[in-house]
């Protein structure tokens, strides 16, 4: 239950970050030729870094203790989400033969779950005391 707990958060998460990103991509009216070279990088790539940043942050901080304390288990219910989701959209992208927004998709995501991991290892770690 407790991944399950990590994996729902995560998607909801998700969710508000598409619903956010679409909803201020629509407020600016932004088209196709915004979608390309600069402006990939500000509609898509960086809410999509954040998104899957932030998902994986909450997903871990809400597993619980002990079960963190299993690292494959602890690893599963962080990543799951994100590593789910980021396979929908290469899925997705291949569909649509939409080849370099899917590829723009998928490295912000990896990106945003690398440092969402690495700043979550951060802030777990124990401080010491001299």
């Amino acid at each position: 239950m407790d991944i399950a707990r990590s994996w729902l958060v995560a998607v909801v998460v998700y969710l508000v970050g598409a619903t956010v990103t679409a909803t201020l991509g629509i407020g600016a009216r932004v088209t196709e030729e915004d979608l390309t070279g600069g402006g990939a990088i500000t509609w898509n790539a960086l809410p999509t870094a954040l998104t899957f940043l932030l998902m994986t942050l909450l997903a871990r901080a809400v597993h619980p203790d002990p079960a963190r304390r299993r690292p494959l288990r602890h690893a599963i219910a962080s990543l799951g989400a994100p590593v789910v989701l980021t396979l929908l959209g290469v899925v997705l992208g291949a569909v649509q033969q939409d080849w370099n927004e899917m590829a723009v998709s998928t490295a912000a995501a990896l990106v945003g779950t690398g440092v969402g991991w690495a700043l979550g290892l951060l802030l777990r770690r124990p401080s010491r005391s001299y």
